[in-house]
């Protein structure tokens, strides 16, 4: 039973260890000039400048991404067209989609 437990501990300081290490990653790989302040969602984000397996990098402007899109305001919206948003991918289960 104690080894069991022990074996638990383990792997829960472990996995908060990997938690702020990819955190503290995330953070420094984070440029505020990608940042798109927007009311209704957070997160919402130019992904451009992010290095790619192929050690090129994703070209700016291109693709935003942002969470739950079902709050954004007309000013949110305005905001996304004038920074010239054609495009919207929802990457939403059915479920989720239909609960917003």
């Amino acid at each position: 039973m104690r080894t069991e437990r022990n074996r638990w501990m383990v792997a829960a300081v472990a996995a908060m260890a990997a938690w702020i290490m990819a955190g503290t990653a995330y953070a420094r790989g984070m440029h505020a000039d990608r940042v798109i302040d927007l009311n209704g969602t957070t997160n919402t984000r130019d992904i451009g400048g992010y290095p790619t397996a192929d050690e090129r990098e994703v070209r700016a402007g291109q693709i935003i991404r942002s969470e739950n899109l079902s709050r954004l305001t007309a000013d949110d919206f305005r905001k996304l067209e004038d920074i010239g948003v054609k495009t919207v991918i929802d990457l939403r289960s059915h479920d989720e989609h239909e609960e917003h």
